[in-house]
């Protein structure tokens, strides 16, 4: 997911000098955003980018591997959802963005997570993922590929650690 954030960011970046919108004007006198890192362009909105990405890349990822209820998989969903229009809401009420510049930033995160999903999950399925982790590199690292399994919940994360530290306690009883 981090790599599809990269592309992601760099897509967004190519778009606005593409496009070449500007930000919104401030009605209320000098803009806050004048002459700083704040005065690029604003087609897209990196933040609804962003969001847009994170909710339907994790949500393919909720849906197509995630062992769990279809309640909790809807709510989860619903979760995505509001979080990422919350952001894309707070850059307009902030005068960041316009309403078109955040929804052209939230569909376009959603189209390039899709697209990635799906370009993940065939470089998986042909083996080039596992190729590449057979590198001497890669195992010395301890680096390793656990997209196809579902994330551990809390409750075996802590039932895991219960158990490395029953058995660390033991070992010191028996020294």
């Amino acid at each position: 997911m981090a790599g599809g954030h990269v592309v992601n960011d760099i897509v967004n970046n190519i778009v606005k000098k593409f496009i070449k919108e500007p930000r919104p004007f401030n009605y209320f006198g000098d803009s806050f955003q004048q002459n700083t890192i704040r005065s690029g362009y604003g087609m897209p909105s990196a933040h609804s980018q962003f969001m847009g990405f994170f909710a339907m890349y994790v949500g393919l990822r909720l849906f197509t591997f995630w062992d769990t209820s279809l309640f909790n998989k809807i709510v989860g969903t619903i979760a995505l959802i509001a979080v990422s229009i919350l952001v894309a809401w707070s850059r307009v009420y902030l005068g960041y963005h316009s309403f078109t510049q955040v929804g052209v930033g939230l569909s376009l995160g959603s189209a390039l997570a899709s697209f990635y999903f799906l370009v993940v999950i065939y470089v998986r399925r042909v083996g080039l993922s596992q190729w590449f982790l057979n590198w001497k590199i890669c195992q010395k690292l301890y680096m390793k590929d656990s997209a196809f399994y579902r994330p551990l919940s809390l409750k075996q994360e802590y039932d895991a650690w219960k158990t490395r530290t029953s058995n660390i306690n033991e070992e010191k009883k028996t020294k």
